[in-house]
């Protein structure tokens, strides 16, 4: 006797129940049994060409203190053929520095882009990670004058450091096959 809602073959004599040949429940969801493969559900990545904003291009030696962004496109797709397309943006700081000669600030003025972070995407047995960080620019603050005149404060130089600010794309799926 085959009993079709769990999968159990049932040996039976004469009519009579006599052991269980085999046993295994499967749970069903739609036309599909879920029947999860452990060890073969590791995801392929591919990522987009990057796509940067940065308000600052095309400045030139202006001054120029803006926020930049960059974003990452991933597609993550499984072996059993679910996939899934993320976008991850961060943001980070183009900055200027200034000059002092004598006393006078001056240019050419010292640009430069802090962009964030883009650690290297993972993925594992059903799950896909990828972490960013946002970037600033820490900046060196100096005094430039000469007497009599007075002393102003400018933007000596600055370096790029992470702000600590996480930002997680996480994608978690089960590799299931076969039919009811």
């Amino acid at each position: 006797m085959i009993d079709t809602t769990g999968l159990r073959i049932i040996v039976s004599l004469l009519g009579a129940p006599v052991g269980l040949l085999f046993a295994q429940t499967l749970e069903c969801t739609g036309p599909k049994c879920i029947i999860c493969k452990p060890g073969k559900c590791s995801p392929s990545i591919s990522q987009a060409i990057p796509k940067y904003d940065n308000f600052c291009q095309g400045t030139g030696n202006a001054e120029c203190n803006a926020p930049i962004t960059k974003t990452l496109t991933y597609t993550i797709s499984f072996p059993d053929g679910y996939s899934e397309v993320k976008e991850q943006s961060a943001k980070g700081q183009a900055a200027t520095a200034k000059e002092c000669h004598a006393g006078v600030l001056s240019g050419p003025y010292k640009y430069g882009e802090c962009w964030p972070y883009f650690y290297t995407a993972t993925g594992s047995d059903g799950h896909f990670s990828q972490r960013a960080e946002d970037a600033y620019a820490n900046i060196t603050w100096l005094l430039c004058g000469v007497d009599p005149f007075p002393q102003v404060t400018y933007n000596a130089g600055f370096q790029c450091q992470p702000t600590g600010m996480d930002h997680w794309v996480v994608v978690d799926h089960k590799c299931c096959d076969g039919k009811c």
